[in-house]
């Protein structure tokens, strides 16, 4: 697919498009990701906040072989994909300038940029882009995002490591596994007050499942497979097949209806080598997944309580974000009547919700259209985690059901209006390299009194590590107090108040907190210092008097002082910190 070569050097050759001495060109590289973003157009720049300048866009195409229009079809002619220094003179024949950079798209376009995507059908693009900026500038914003940098944040804090005997894999400490462990529990606090039922699903599965599902025909050359025997097996890259056989498991009446199914599943995806990026891509990871199987009728609560599910989360780390609705791509499966009509509910939902959002044509999932959640960091970095995605397909191919009200009416039976409950559709599935035998899905019919569920795919933070990685570069790794892994360190100030401050210690464990105790020979204010540098949220400072009279000092990260405080007053005082949400009491029900 990827036939057309370019002889200039690639940064030289853009300076002759559009003359600016206070203009720098850089090539940029971007990953993409199923539920990540691809710069492909005016329309997709607008997501990650670049400007809209069609003109520009269409002068870069034209001059370097992407003969596509705003809203078309790319050519097959497309110029060679560009990952690094050595791949830049693969593609070119010859060496590129010393200021060449690859770089990750969402985690350094922090400026106004225009750009063209010279899309290939590879996991990772070459995209050039104009920056808006001087040499100067440049650099002095390249400081500010090596400064924000999760792998450096990351490891000086002692989070997470990697070896490259687990390559696309990361390796979390005690501390990154308290960061880890608290988002999920904060979204478990929400799962109970929401209704969700937490599952637990394999993680090797027969191959035949994603064949059935369809995402082997879409999504193969991102599975780990491998044969057992005659058959080919894989490790999960989604939870959506296991999520199916769970509520295949049992029969379903509409009284079950919806039935929220959440599971932080671990996923494995086979990503290139060179498309691995700290822990904003691996190869294992895992997502704060759920199918909610629902009525047509539940469609729209379902979508406005995880649009104002994504605005409570999303607030607690003070994050802005868009709404974008992705519509019906080229590869679909389904009626088109049925696309047209889950579209017009998630735009119905949008409008209901209140707030703005905008069209993203051809960019949903084969199987439905979507709602993806963009958010935009202290940095003004786009990222997309979060989406909604509804799915009238899944329940045809894997033929589930509910008993139905007898009022209800079902919003579609089978893949085609020409199924008659007699002879559907069926799909062949030849021998391949994994399966030595052939086998034959089938359309089967409902049971009278039946209808089919409605599926919404639903994540709110995405991969639980690509979340952390832009937690850590939105804060500068200064973590909110309840999700902190220091968040205590008790100083005394001589070796006489060693004792009294490991009782004050122990009390803050024994309640729950992260807390240690500094019992080195440092003078005091270097142990302070200390302290600050690593983000301890809070500093309780010990001496004689506070040993006297059961006090602390209480001093903040940021060297403001709270004071003289009770041990136990301080305790209560941490603890209601430490609360994300208000206790539901009983009387809230009146």
């Amino acid at each position: 697919m990827i036939s057309s070569s370019i002889d200039q050097d690639p940064i030289q050759s853009k300076a002759n498009i559009e003359d600016s001495s206070e203009s720098v060109f850089r090539p940029i590289r971007i990953s993409l990701d199923p539920l990540g973003i691809s710069v492909l157009s005016a329309s997709d720049a607008e997501k990650l906040n670049l400007p809209n300048e069609p003109d520009f866009y269409l002068r870069l195409a034209i001059k370097y072989g992407l003969n596509k229009d705003l809203q078309g079809e790319p050519s097959s002619d497309l110029p060679k994909i560009v990952l690094n220094k050595v791949d830049a003179e693969k593609a070119w024949g010859k060496s590129p300038s010393d200021d060449f950079v690859a770089v990750h798209l969402q985690s350094e376009l922090d400026w106004p940029v225009s750009a063209v995507c010279l899309l290939a059908e590879a996991d990772l693009c070459a995209v050039m882009i104009r920056l808006d900026k001087s040499q100067d500038e440049y650099a002095a914003l390249q400081k500010e995002a090596d400064a924000r940098d999760h792998r450096i944040i990351g490891k000086n804090q002692g989070l997470f490591s990697q070896n490259e005997l687990a390559p696309g894999s990361w390796f979390f400490s005690k501390e990154g596994a308290i960061v880890y462990n608290g988002l999920i529990e904060m979204m478990r606090q929400q799962y109970r007050f929401r209704g969700y039922d937490e599952v637990i699903s394999p993680n090797l599965y027969n191959l035949k499942i994603f064949k059935i599902s369809g995402h082997y025909q879409n999504y193969s050359k991102h599975m780990f497979m491998l044969r057992d025997g005659d058959s080919g097996m894989v490790l999960k890259p989604m939870n959506c097949p296991g999520h199916y056989l769970i509520y295949k498991s049992k029969l379903r009446s509409y009284k079950d209806l919806p039935l929220r199914l959440a599971e932080f599943g671990v996923l494995h995806r086979n990503e290139l080598s060179g498309a691995l990026s700290g822990l904003s891509r691996c190869r294992r990871f895992q997502v704060d997944d759920c199918h909610i199987f629902c009525a047509e009728s539940q469609i729209r609560d379902e979508i406005m309580d995880n649009l104002n599910f994504v605005k409570e989360v999303y607030a607690l780390f003070g994050f802005e974000y868009k709404f974008f609705l992705s519509s019906k791509p080229e590869k679909y499966l389904g009626d088109d009547e049925v696309w047209e009509k889950a579209e017009g509910q998630l735009k119905q939902a949008l409008d209901d919700f209140g707030l703005p959002w905008k069209e993203n044509p051809g960019d949903g999932a084969f199987y439905g259209p979507k709602i993806d959640i963009v958010l935009y960091d202290a940095f003004g970095r786009a990222h997309q985690c979060a989406t909604i995605q509804l799915d009238f397909q899944a329940a045809i191919r894997f033929n589930m059901m509910y008993k139905a009200d007898d009022s209800e009416d079902s919003p579609i039976e089978a893949l085609s209006k020409e199924f008659d409950g007699k002879k559907g559709k069926y799909f062949d599935f030849e021998p391949d390299e994994y399966d030595s035998q052939p086998f034959r899905w089938e359309e089967r019919p409902l049971k009278p009194g039946f209808k089919r569920p409605v599926i919404v795919h639903r994540a709110v933070l995405g991969s639980i590590e690509r979340f952390i990685s832009i937690l850590i570069e939105h804060n500068l790794g200064k973590w909110p107090f309840w999700l902190s892994p220091r968040q205590v360190i008790v100083i005394p100030v001589s070796h006489s108040f060693y004792e009294y401050a490991e009782r004050v210690n122990q009390a803050l464990k024994f309640n729950g907190f992260h807390s240690s105790v500094d019992l080195s020979n440092l003078r005091l204010n270097k142990k302070i210092r200390n302290a600050q540098l690593e983000q301890w949220n809070y500093m309780l400072i010990v001496g004689k008097e506070e040993a006297e009279s059961g006090m602390v000092n209480v001093r903040l990260r940021d060297g403001s002082i709270v004071g003289m405080l009770n041990v136990d007053d301080l305790i209560d005082k941490l603890e209601q910190e430490r609360q994300l949400f208000p206790k539901f009491r009983f009387s809230d029900q009146s």
